[in-house]
């Protein structure tokens, strides 16, 4: 079963924020782009960059925009998204059973 960011953000948010994710995440040689769209945003969630970005090539593109802009936006957009979900996997619990009674406990009155 796949539980979305609501159920991480509630079991382990020390953990499972967007800023703390944001900040652990490598985004490789586009590291300062990335950061700066962030910072130009002022936020650290990953789906509101992608959307932002996937808004920027559509722009472009009605705009006839040098494709080299419009392929590096694309390339920036591969590297968030992968950058995302390689900084879950490093962050998130090998098992269940590593998270303790005290983050279970939070999850349950979150939920119920």
């Amino acid at each position: 079963m796949l539980l979305g960011n609501g159920f991480s953000q509630a079991c382990r948010n020390d953990i499972f924020n967007y800023q703390n994710l944001f900040q652990q995440a490598n985004f490789g040689a586009r590291d300062e782009n990335i950061r700066g769209i962030s910072d130009s945003f002022d936020t650290y969630d990953f789906e509101k960059i992608i959307r932002t970005l996937e808004s920027a090539q559509t722009i472009c593109t009605a705009y006839n925009i040098d494709l080299l802009i419009i392929d590096q936006i694309s390339v920036e957009l591969e590297q968030l998204k992968n950058s995302l979900i390689q900084v879950i996997s490093q962050t998130h619990p090998t098992r269940s059973s590593s998270i303790d009674e005290q983050h279970r406990s939070d999850f349950y009155q979150y939920f119920w």
